[in-house]
Formats: C-alpha cells, structure tokens, sequence
C-alpha cells in the first residue's frame, strides 16, 4: 500500500530514504528539510554509488537490508514498476509526496526546481501516482505522452533506445501524418500532463516549429518538452517557438558528442528558453533484438517491472505502451499486432477508441517486442552512454 504523506502521522525518528535522484528527489529533499526531517539516503538505479543534495546514494538492491525504512516515491515515469519493486521485497512503509511538497520553500529553491509552481508540480506529479482505471464515462488524464516525430538521428548510438540506426533510409514523418490522427487521440482523452517530442533527433524535422505552433495551442496538453542531444541550434522561426513557457528543452549532455550545447544554452538563456541539462550516467541494455524465447508468463513479469512499458508512445498514428516496442513493430522485426497498439490513422467513434486506449493502459500484458527486447528493471545495471557505432 502506497501512504500519502501526512506531516502530523509522519515519523520524526525512523529511517527515511527518498526513492528517486533527480527533480522531484530534490524537492522532497528540500520539503522534509523545512520540517526538520532528516534524510538517511536516496536510493536510484542510474546513480547509485554517487552523491545527491550531499547525501548517499543507494542501489535498489541495497534496499533489501532496509526492510523497516520509511521510503518516499519522488520518480514520475517508472512510479509504478518502483512500487511494484518495493512490494516484491516486502518493503511496507511506502508514501507519495504530493501531500509533502505544499511545505516547499520555494525562494530557497535551486533553479532548475523552480520552472514551474509548486501546485503545478504536485498536479503533475498525482499524474504519476497508480491510477484507478476510468468508467468511459470518467475524464481520462494522462501524466506522460512520448510524441515521435522523426526517424532521422545526428548521432549513431549503438544501443539507441529508439532503434534509428536501423533504419536504412530514416525520414521525418510529414506535418499532416503526425497531427491529424493526434488530434483524433487528444479528442479522447481529457489532459496530458507532459507531451514530450522526440525521434530520432527532432530538431532535424523542418516543421518542427509548425508542430510545436499547433501542440501549445491545445488546452489538454499543460506542458510540451522536446528531448534532443544537443548537436543542432535552432533556426530563428525555431527559437520564437520555444520562448512559449509552455515548452521546455531537455538537452542532453554527452561531452563532445553533444557538440552545440553551450551554444544551445547561450541561445536558451538570451531569449528565456526552459531547458533541463541532462548528464546520464549510464544507459540500460536493451540487447541485441533477437528472440529470446521467453514464456509469455516471463514477457509479463518483465513488462510490469519495464521502465518503458509505462510510457504511452505515439507514432505515425498508432498508440503503443513503449516507444522501443512500437519502434520494433515499425521496423518489421516482429509481426503485426494490432493488439499492440489503438490505430488513430482511421475514423471510427471516439468511444470505441476511448475503450480501445483503456484496454492498453490497464489490460496491456506485454508487447511482441518484448520478445526481443530486455526491458528494463529497476534494478538493472547501466551501459557506457552513447557509444558511436
């Protein structure tokens, strides 16, 4: 069972370990701090053995010798695969934050927590929390969307998530292919916490500020964020687009390979762009794609526990539960399972839809390409980043 934080029920002189080393993790960090509540560690599968806010960081395997501390959920997108992790080790003092976060200080905030207030922080992190399927009848909400726009890629990684290299002859999906079946999709559900655009790399789609002109005129769709490496500035039409504060940029850092970075952030802080610097430590293996012959019992545990298998993923009109799954399916190297994934690309009622997206989110078991892939746990160790083939 998942507790919600109460600061009057909260124990004062118990163990207490913040899940989650990243945005969210600080926050927390910063909430308890103001309540006089210490921290004995974070726990976090990509940085542990570091330090965060100066304090440890824990794998989640260490954990296990915790069974009695007290953890707050502070990760978004992989919430319900950390919930599932800590009921598998018997951990029985979990809590969501969204009830300690209105104790933020916010002036004594860094900056990167700062982009958005503190109601919009705790509404978007409920986004997260495990939700309790809708009638058809009931507002549909949805915490994450990836939008995927390109297959062109600047870089080669050898273990890409979205499998570019693979495609022989990679090209943009067209404005129209992308937006008329999305349109469909948003008219059935009632909010998007967070749109994220990707590819590939999507700063190589030439309407890429046509996309994001017509994403931020959408009421359901509260924030957009566009995930890029870091090796293209944008054009001037580009650049008017991203001063909307509804739109973010999440600039990954991988050294030299991200080589127009500081002129990215020069860029961003002359014009008041939002960005987020991301340095990953490592990345998850997801294999080599073959078959590997697994029960589809044991393609069901690994989908419940995959990181991925939570993330809604539209791509050229078809919603799948995984953006690798879905790009596995589109490269043929699985057959097609209409299954997989609601197809927005053809009318029909906007109910039948509904019930279809329901039928994913809730009652989705796993993938076909699952079949190929390793998932990732959340306990998984990591891989060097962005090997060049």
């Amino acid at each position: 069972m998942i507790y919600p934080f109460d600061s009057e029920q909260f124990p004062r002189d118990e163990m207490v370990i913040l899940y989650g080393a990243a945005m969210y993790g600080e926050l927390a960090f910063h909430a308890l701090q103001e309540l006089g509540i210490p921290v004995f560690s974070f726990c976090d599968r990509v940085q542990a053995g570091k330090q965060f806010c100066g304090l440890p960081v824990m794998s989640p395997e260490e954990l296990q010798s915790y069974p009695d501390a007290h953890i707050l959920i502070c990760a978004t997108k992989g919430f319900q695969g950390i919930y599932h992790y800590l009921q598998q080790i018997s951990c029985e003092h979990c809590y969501e934050i969204s009830g300690l976060l209105p104790y933020l200080n916010y002036e004594k905030l860094p900056a990167y927590c700062k982009q958005l207030p503190v109601d919009e922080l705790i509404e978007k992190y409920q986004f997260y929390l495990t939700p309790q399927e809708p009638s058809l009848s009931s507002p549909l909400s949805l915490s994450f969307v990836a939008l995927s726009i390109t297959e062109r890629c600047t870089l080669r990684c050898k273990k890409c998530s979205v499998l570019a290299p693979y495609y022989k002859k990679p090209c943009d999906d067209s404005y129209d292919s992308i937006i008329k079946p999305f349109e469909a999709f948003l008219s059935c559900v009632d909010t998007i916490a967070e749109l994220q655009i990707g590819g590939g790399e999507p700063l190589m789609h030439r309407d890429l500020d046509k996309i994001l002109t017509w994403c931020v005129k959408q009421d359901k769709i509260k924030e957009i964020s566009i995930f890029t490496n870091s090796t293209i500035i944008p054009n001037p039409e580009l650049t008017r687009v991203l001063t909307n504060q509804k739109i973010k940029l999440l600039l990954d850092d991988y050294g030299e390979l991200s080589r127009n970075l500081n002129s990215i952030l020069a860029l961003c802080n002359q014009n008041g762009i939002r960005y987020l610097i991301q340095r990953f430590e490592r990345w998850d293996d997801l294999g080599d794609y073959h078959d590997k012959k697994e029960t589809d019992a044991q393609l069901t545990q690994k989908f419940r526990y995959c990181s991925f298998g939570n993330v809604m993923s539209f791509m050229k009109g078809k919603l799948y539960r995984c953006t690798t799954a879905a790009r596995i399916a589109d490269l043929g190297l699985v057959p097609d399972h209409p299954e997989d994934y609601v197809d927005f690309n053809h009318h029909q009622a906007s109910d039948v839809w509904k019930k279809q997206i329901l039928q994913l989110i809730y009652h989705k078991k796993f993938h076909e390409g699952c079949r190929l892939c390793n998932g990732i746990s959340t306990y998984q160790l990591g891989i060097p980043v962005a090997e060049q083939l």
